[in-house]
């Protein structure tokens, strides 16, 4: 019965997989961002080598022969790398295939993002600081919008640390030039890959010119998606011992879905995944799976007595130990709704760039809140689906550099404090000794955040604090500002 229950939880894991894979990549389809999907990202790689050597061969050929199509912007393009261009047009390309974008859209955007990746690189170097600083801002946002990014980069060029504007003298293409840039890279990357066609199509009794993926590109996707979702379950705690490993792929969990999905090795994406994986295929890893083996047959269980303040803490939204469930407002707009700003005075012009600002680190720190409250919400739902189990177990594998980690996240005993506080030993061991008691009392003082002073001070604060400790443990919500104000 036991097995028959994990092979459902585990086909479960891989369905949950599935519509998450699907909804994520459709909302990306939507969004125009079909380069991000993890087909786009995987088509760019195989082609890329490919575009950057056509796009090369042009660039030479211009330079060498009088008259060649498209030549004066070729020959524009040399100083950049060709690797650059490439990426910049392949991933525009599919961007607009996959959404429907007009051909002379799509052209000017390819011109466009040249440009950008031009300006941007004199940006760095005539004031990497700011240039840094910015990428820093979008990387703590997670913003991968390139409309945002370009935005957000062009504004930190034009102005000084205070804001004010600057005087700049930056590489600028006329719209014609962005034009032709995007053509002669289009016409590039269709030669090199074989995979993009132009069609003529009639939308709302108009024909315009369309860029399209070929018939063979699409089935590849269709192909690529399916193969994908599968191989992305979302992984929880098994209920039964996982299989011990013996190979690189047979160990973990039981059913054939599951165990094609979760390797034995993390290999490294930036190297070579298959001389790594020829590699430890002849590597002797008994030892490695001796270990990880001994780490799967560890019994856990659900701390019932976590889960159920956990769980009042985040319905009443208390907001003690956890995100805030109030969502973080942008500070109102400072003028009024027909407010001009070409018309603004210098005074007018500060104030709606500190308003800026501010919004801005608003809709960070909302962001942040927003990705912290839904992994809260994912664990406290995954400890109480499994807190009547009597014993959990967690699969584990390793990476490249022989570190190991439980295949599960969120829940698990490697996961954040919440996710850790929710599991306990499934069989718990007395204290024997003095010893036992001594680090015991060590790791409490720790918890709290009395973890600077030396060990002889933290025994001394638990024991001088034992009646506050039990007083929070008997009652936490009662004496929630105890314990929710520690470190």
């Amino acid at each position: 019965m036991s097995l028959e229950k994990q092979l459902e939880i585990e086909k479960e894991m891989v369905g949950r997989g599935i519509e998450r894979y699907m909804a994520a990549t459709a909302k990306s389809e939507e969004d125009g961002r079909g380069s991000e999907t993890s087909y786009g990202s995987a088509f760019i790689r195989s082609h890329l080598a490919a575009v950057s050597s056509e796009i090369a061969a042009r660039i030479k050929a211009s330079q060498e022969r009088r008259a060649f199509p498209g030549g004066a912007y070729l020959k524009a393009l040399a100083p950049i790398d060709t690797g650059v261009l490439a990426f910049i047009a392949l991933r525009t390309i599919i961007d607009a295939a996959i959404i429907g974008n007009k051909l002379a859209v799509l052209c000017l955007s390819i011109g466009q993002r040249v440009q950008d990746e031009v300006r941007f690189r004199q940006f760095e170097q005539v004031d990497e600081r700011m240039f840094k600083l910015t990428m820093m801002n979008m990387k703590r946002r997670n913003a991968t919008d390139y409309v945002f990014q370009r935005k957000s980069l062009t504004h930190a060029m034009n102005h000084d640390v205070n804001g004010d504007p600057i005087q700049t003298n930056y590489f600028e293409m006329s719209k014609e030039q962005r034009l032709q840039t995007g053509v002669v890279l289009l016409d590039a990357a269709m030669a090199a890959t074989g995979h993009f066609e132009r069609v003529q199509m009639n939308v709302k009794g108009k024909t315009d010119s369309y860029i399209t993926l070929s018939e063979e590109m699409q089935h590849w996707i269709i192909h690529h998606k399916e193969a994908m979702s599968m191989m992305l379950p979302v992984w929880t705690p098994t209920i039964i011992p996982p299989q011990d490993w013996t190979s690189l792929k047979d160990g973990g969990f039981y059913s054939p879905e599951a165990r094609d999905a979760c390797r034995f090795v993390i290999t490294k994406s930036t190297s070579n995944p298959r001389r790594q994986r020829a590699a430890l295929q002849e590597a002797n890893l008994s030892k490695v799976y001796e270990a990880i083996n001994h780490l799967q047959k560890t019994r856990w269980a659900i701390n019932l007595e976590i889960l159920d303040v956990s769980q009042q803490v985040w319905q009443r939204g208390l907001g003690v130990g956890m995100p805030s469930t109030i969502k973080i407002e942008p500070p109102p707009f400072p003028f009024d709704k027909g407010w001009d700003k070409t018309k603004a005075t210098e005074d007018e012009l500060k104030l709606f760039e500190a308003w800026k600002l501010e919004a801005t680190f608003a809709h960070t720190d909302e962001k942040e809140r927003v990705g912290k409250c839904a992994m809260v919400s994912r664990i406290i739902a995954t400890a109480a689906r499994f807190k009547d189990e009597p014993n959990l177990y967690f699969v584990w594998h390793c990476d490249f550099r022989n570190r190991m980690y439980s295949v599960a996240s969120g829940l698990s005993p490697q996961s954040s404090d919440l996710g850790k506080a929710m599991l306990r030993f499934s069989e718990g061991k007395p204290l024997r000794d003095a010893s036992g008691v001594t680090w015991f009392k060590i790791h409490g003082a720790n918890t709290y955040g009395v973890d600077k002073v030396s060990f002889a001070d933290r025994i001394k604060w638990v024991d001088d604090n034992r009646e506050f400790i039990l007083r929070m443990a008997n009652d936490p919500l009662g004496y929630k500002d105890d314990w929710g104000n520690a470190d």
